[in-house]
């Protein structure tokens, strides 16, 4: 299995386990994510030299020459794809969460010590509320706020 072939697979894997987002279920970055991997990853094509790569702009071409989508098809680079992955996985991983935990001097701050209690919960009702609930709790803030 080429190394191309092998960061494809793991690219798509992490774009599959990428959690979508509650808040906007119809812009998710695993759209996006498969998008790029499309772009990325196309089959070569004639004169390939004059395509540019992702770390020097050149010429580009069109969707002809492989993008379905009409964006400038760019040349493979697998040092990028390699970093990319990684950054990718540490992020799903958590791996900064666990490595920098935040204190609860951070999450619970004196001048508010419920503030992100309160957040996440209203995070949590907010995709299952109707419009006119929506429209009623930003009344209630802006009601409040005077």
């Amino acid at each position: 299995m080429s190394a191309k072939t092998l960061l494809h697979k793991q690219y798509r894997t992490l774009a599959e386990l990428w959690p979508t987002d509650p808040l906007r279920p119809n812009l998710t970055l695993q759209t996006l994510l498969q998008q790029r991997i499309a772009r990325q990853f196309v089959q070569t094509v004639e004169g390939d030299e004059a395509i540019p790569t992702q770390n020097h702009p050149g010429p580009a071409t069109t969707g002809s020459s492989g993008a379905e989508d009409g964006r400038p098809v760019v040349k493979f680079d697998e040092s990028r794809a390699m970093r990319e992955i990684n950054a990718l996985g540490s992020l799903l991983e958590d791996r900064y969460r666990k490595r920098y935990p935040v204190s609860d001097r951070i999450l619970k701050p004196r001048g508010n010590p419920h503030y992100y209690e309160n957040l996440m919960k209203e995070l949590e009702q907010a995709p299952g509320r109707s419009w006119w609930e929506t429209k009623l709790n930003a009344w209630k803030g802006y009601i409040r706020m005077k």
